[in-house]
């Protein structure tokens, strides 16, 4: 089977699905069908089955890596007639089939050791003797040793540059820390200076309030020595006032005895009036119930009348409501008299009309019959 990455193929987006296995998304490469006739890639079925999937990627049915079969020979030729493209020399056209045939007779090949210089090409039969004596692959050694050492290098320097930024972050933060370390300190120097005056002004006035004070009091002492004296005439008065005032309570014990005489006086009238009231209040509360169970009886006669009011106008409401139908018929019957009477005069006229047409015809009648007779009696003569 040849290696994938060695071709690509052209106009892929043009191969029919039937032809992609679903497992890969490629076209179809050594196909193996299963025995639900499913066909995948021989590579891509075995991998399938290897990782413990016992079933059909389609249609999910058992499968066993024994029961695979090579795809039959139609679906194998249409396959091998896909256009792929050389990756080596870059030619394009090419059937699947004789890409092998093309690797070993027509596309010429370059030393496994390209990317350490080697600057040999071939064909591919000579590249067996070539890879036996090619000197640069004794270069290889030390070059994968110096690339590993050069990747650990790298690796080293990227590590040692992330501790640089990292530290240079860390000076920057530490100088800008420093700056507004130096902002504080001329900030509280110039914080300390204004309360330096601010706490010499206090003093100064601290000062002016105490001379102030020593002042107030020598004035306090002078007027404290003063309220003494005046205290002592005070108590003085107040030891009189006193004594009159002892005389003044005893009198007004006195009175205050005669005022509690005369108050269980008023004390005993008091209740009595009480009891007067309570058995006032006791008989107006028996007026009060009976007066309430007036109210009721009333209150339940009113219900009925008031339901026989309700009765009496429901029967009016039913006589008012006769009372018009009699009316619409009454005016019915008058509109009905109307007309006949109507009807009577016309026939009374007609009966007049007639009447007096009769009464013409009879007098032509009389008139006619006395001519007729007046000639006869001159045809006698």
């Amino acid at each position: 089977m040849l290696n994938s990455l060695q071709y690509e193929y052209v106009n892929e987006e043009l191969i029919d699905n039937e032809f992609i296995c679903i497992i890969c998304n490629k076209p179809l490469d050594d196909p193996r069908c299963t025995p639900c006739d499913h066909i995948f890639c021989g590579k891509c079925i075995t991998e399938w089955i290897q990782r413990k999937n016992h079933s059909c990627p389609t249609c999910r049915q058992p499968l066993r890596h024994q029961e695979l079969t090579q795809a039959n020979r139609i679906v194998r030729n249409i396959v091998g007639k896909f256009r792929v493209k050389c990756m080596a020399c870059v030619k394009i056209d090419l059937e699947r089939n004789d890409f092998e045939r093309h690797l070993s007779t027509v596309c010429p090949i370059v030393c496994l050791e390209t990317d350490i210089m080697c600057p040999w090409t071939g064909m591919r039969e000579e590249f067996n003797n070539h890879i036996t004596n090619c000197s640069y692959q004794n270069l290889r050694k030390v070059f994968n040793s110096l690339l590993a050492e050069r990747q650990q290098l790298k690796e080293k320097a990227s590590r040692e540059k992330v501790d640089i930024e990292k530290f240079k972050g860390e000076v920057q933060q530490l100088k800008n820390e420093l700056k507004q370390n130096q902002i504080r300190n001329q900030n509280s120097n110039r914080n300390f200076e204004e309360l330096e005056k601010r706490q010499k002004c206090q003093i100064d006035e601290h000062r002016n309030k105490l001379l102030q004070l020593e002042e107030q009091t020598r004035k306090l002492k002078s007027q404290i020595d003063r309220y003494k004296e005046e205290g002592e005439t005070l108590k003085e008065q107040q030891r009189v006032a006193l004594e009159s005032s002892q005389k003044y309570t005893m009198q007004i014990k006195n009175q205050l005895r005669q005022q509690c005489i005369e108050n269980n006086k008023y004390q005993r009238e008091v209740e009595h009036l009480n009891k007067q009231m309570r058995l006032q209040f006791i008989q107006n509360a028996y007026e009060i119930w009976q007066l309430k169970n007036n109210v009721i009886h009333c209150n339940a006669d009113s219900i009925e009348y008031q339901d026989i009011i309700q009765q009496l106008k429901q029967q009016i409401e039913q006589q008012r409501s006769r009372l018009d139908d009699l009316h619409s018929e009454s005016h019915a019957n008058h509109e009905h008299n109307a007309q006949l009477v109507n009807q009577t005069d016309f026939t009374r006229e007609q009966i007049s009309s007639e009447w007096h047409r009769s009464s013409h015809s009879d007098d032509t009648f009389k008139s006619n019959r006395r001519n007729l007779g007046c000639n006869k009696r001159k045809r006698g003569q």
